[in-house]
Formats: structure tokens, sequence, C-alpha cells
């Protein structure tokens, strides 16, 4: 089974490389993209929402939003209820640049299943997705611990 992790491995590594290329003229990274995807369909999220949501470590969050707000991309507020959290907003800027962020993805999963029959594609989706799924349940039982 290290094939598939393997495979998940390449797919993710030439997607940045993609993502990087295709959104330069933008001025995003391609890991800037799925906090920028967040942000922009709910805006309100605290760091540690994203950081749950995305499953990468606070420190990368707050890395990462660092970035995001020098850039212009986000603006980031106390939380009304909670003083200590911060809550995370798109600026103007994000959202003007949401629809290309949305067509570089779209294209880029076009490329990929351009080898499948659309009955293929559909079955590797679903596939995906429960085994997404089966990764998700580990990592939600390693935040009870």
């Amino acid at each position: 089974m290290e094939h598939l992790t393997r495979a998940v491995n390449i797919i993710t590594r030439c997607t940045g490389l993609y993502r990087d290329e295709a959104l330069a003229e933008v001025g995003l990274t391609s890991c800037q993209v799925p906090y920028m995807m967040r942000i922009c369909r709910q805006p309100g999220w605290t760091q540690e929402e994203l950081a749950r949501d995305l499953y990468v470590h606070k420190s990368s969050v707050t890395r990462t939003l660092a970035a995001l707000e020098n850039g212009g991309w986000i603006t980031r507020a106390p939380d009304p209820e909670d003083r200590r959290a911060l809550r995370v907003y798109p600026t103007e800027k994000a959202e003007a640049a949401l629809p290309k962020i949305r067509q570089v993805l779209r294209e880029w999963n076009a490329y990929l299943t351009a080898c499948l029959t659309p009955e293929e594609a559909e079955t590797m989706q679903e596939l995906l997705r429960r085994v997404a799924q089966r990764a998700e349940d580990w990592a939600s039982g390693q935040e009870a611990d």
C-alpha cells in the first residue's frame, strides 16, 4: 500500500509546482491557496479553526497568515467574544483573485483526469473521498489524545 501514499505525494508535489507557476502573476503561492479558499468561502475563521480544518500545525497557520496579511490578502481582528482569538477575513484583493484561483484549480483537475473516462474519474473521486475520510477519522482520534 506504500504506492498509494507515494502516488498521493507525487500528485501533491506536482500540484504545488503547477499552482506556484499558474498563480505567480497573482502573487500567491501554492501553500496559500487552501487558506484563501477557506477564508473567502467562510470569512471569520479563527487561526485554530484553520489549523484543524487544514490539518496543519498552528505555527504553520500563523506564518502563512502573516504572509497573507503582509501581502494585503487578509485582515485579522480580535474575536469579540474571546479577545485572545483572532478572526481572519479576506480583503477585496483576495475576493478579486478568487476567480483566477478557481480557474487554476479547475484546469489542473481537468489536466489530471484527462486520461480517465468520466466514469473512472467519478469512481476515483469517490474512492479518494473514502480514503481521505479514513485519514480524517484517524486525525480526529489523535486530537482527542
